[in-house]
């Protein structure tokens, strides 16, 4: 196989990445000027937005994942068939559930708007508005995940990045270039997302079904008949799926209720910095999610033990370079970004909290597809229900002696736990040999090589001022350190040898 080939075969994972860097890009540009048409109290509105889209991904009930790991185990013409008739079910599903969503924000908005959400500047009126469009905007975005899901089971991130890219770009682009300017205001703001979210759920949707043949007439009984056989996987799914959103979204939670909206928008414009690197480690899953799921299904233990290793010490690489670099830049960073020092100087220490934290969960993602593609959801579900039990009462004192800054402490400690004793309890429950081996070789090494590397970033700040100077050496400084990381790991260096130079 040639080394073109080789490119063209992970194109997939290429242009993940690289629509994941556009739309990071994308965001970073856009949530000043977000900032500035909407201001602090209506971008607050747009972060309360953005946590209950998360929560609302619960009713999913594990359906996404279940048809995506069934779609990408399918090895003949009968087993795609029940895939499309669990497709099928799930798809019912989510017409019925965008329903109830949009209803139930309707018949809460006076409540919400009257006695959850405070502003000193926006009427009750307009925050009613605001939630009843945002709940138009979450029902129509709803069934996105599942359509992704299934594309990317296919190998279709080609497809699934093209489309994001053209969707996001166009909508966010759009509404501050031209509709801002027609419609200001943050009811007209969820409005104009809501009709871009509608045509990028139908396509995603057009797409899916394109990639896996056309279904057969809709039957009910058949359908779900199809999904009962999935139904001890995907009830577990379920299960973790709530308990990963206690885990993810109970500081923002908590938050919205202890303070303002102005300074919880704050927070969340520091949230939006960290989700930064979840578009780099999201594209990664969803690639070898299925890729994990095919190896457990061959009964190749070995290999799937060894594409384990390698794929999360070669991420990991990758990962914590980029990590430290933000940790040590993340005043440039805000400053660049916000041009404004007050918020620069507000935000600063709760992002370097968040993005240690990401970086600590970026990696427990190749633990958690190696237990998901096999088949053990029981013990990634006892994993997050053990982290659940710990995370409400640590986030509830943190909160309320710290505020966002005790949110984001809490953040550090749980995923702490989680890497420590996630990866021990996940390693021995499914044999996938010694976990302190993983543990030396993914997680502590590239963060000691990456510590290293920090002096050599402190002292060019000591020495010169110049952003773009700082950026360039910081960025050239990253990639020194990835190449460090991956000629240490022998078999990461043997990878590339036998499979970038050598082309064998």
């Amino acid at each position: 196989m040639t080394f073109l080939s080789k490119i063209k075969k992970n194109s997939g994972l290429i242009f993940g990445l690289v629509a994941s860097i556009w739309i990071a890009a994308l965001n970073i540009v856009l949530v000043p000027i977000y900032l500035k048409l909407l201001g602090s109290d209506s971008y607050g509105l747009v972060g309360i937005y953005t946590t209950l889209q998360t929560i609302i991904l619960f009713f999913d009930l594990g359906l996404s994942s279940t048809i995506g790991r069934e779609i990408a185990k399918a090895n003949n013409q009968t087993e795609l068939d029940e895939a499309k008739h669990v497709l099928q079910f799930g798809s019912f599903v989510y017409i019925i559930f965008s329903s109830i969503i949009f209803f139930t924000f309707l018949l809460f908005s006076t409540y919400l708007s009257s006695s959850w959400i405070k502003s000193d500047i926006l009427t009750p009126n307009q925050i009613r508005e605001s939630v009843i469009a945002i709940g138009l905007l979450i029902a129509v975005r709803w069934p996105i995940s599942l359509y992704q899901n299934v594309l990317n089971s296919k190998k279709k991130m080609l497809e699934v990045s093209t489309v994001n890219i053209i969707f996001t770009s166009l909508s966010g682009v759009g509404y501050v270039l031209i509709f801002s300017k027609v419609f200001p205001g943050i009811t007209s703001f969820f409005i104009w997302f809501t009709l871009f979210g509608l045509v990028h759920a139908l396509v995603l949707n057009r797409l899916a079904w394109m990639s896996i043949g056309a279904s057969k007439k809709f039957n009910l009984i058949q359908t779900f008949n199809s999904f009962k056989k999935n139904w001890s996987y995907t009830k577990d799914l379920a299960f973790i799926g709530f308990l990963g959103l206690i885990l993810s979204q109970m500081d923002k939670l908590m938050l919205s209720s202890f303070l303002s909206l102005s300074d919880f928008s704050l927070y969340m414009v520091a949230s939006t910095l960290m989700g930064s690197l979840y578009l780099i480690i999201m594209p990664v899953y969803n690639y070898i999610f299925p890729h994990f799921s095919k190896l457990s299904n061959s009964g190749e233990k070995n290999e799937f033990i060894e594409n384990y290793f390698l794929s999360s010490g070669l991420f990991s690489a990758f990962l914590y370079p980029i990590v430290a670099f933000m940790i040590v830049y993340m005043n440039e960073i805000l400053t660049v970004w916000l041009k404004n020092p007050v918020l620069t100087n507000q935000i600063q220490p709760i992002a370097i909290l968040l993005i240690i934290g990401t970086g600590l969960h970026g990696i427990m993602y190749f633990p958690y597809a190696v237990t998901l593609s096999s088949g053990h959801s029981s013990v990634a579900l006892k994993i997050a229900f053990i982290m659940s039990l710990i995370s409400i009462p640590l986030m509830y004192l943190l909160i309320k002696t710290n505020g966002a800054f005790g949110a984001a402490s809490a953040w550090v400690v749980l995923q702490l736990m989680y890497v420590i004793g996630g990866t021990i309890y996940s390693h021995k429950k499914i044999n996938l040999g010694s976990p302190y081996e993983w543990l030396a070789k993914s997680v502590l090494l590239p963060i000691a090589i990456s510590l290293i590397c920090l002096p050599i970033y402190i002292f060019l700040k000591s020495i010169t001022s110049n952003l773009y100077i700082l950026f360039t050496v910081g960025i050239l400084q990253i990639l020194l350190t990835i190449l460090i990381l991956i000629f240490i790991r022998r078999d990461i260096k043997n990878y590339f040898w036998n499979n970038l130079i050598l082309n064998t």
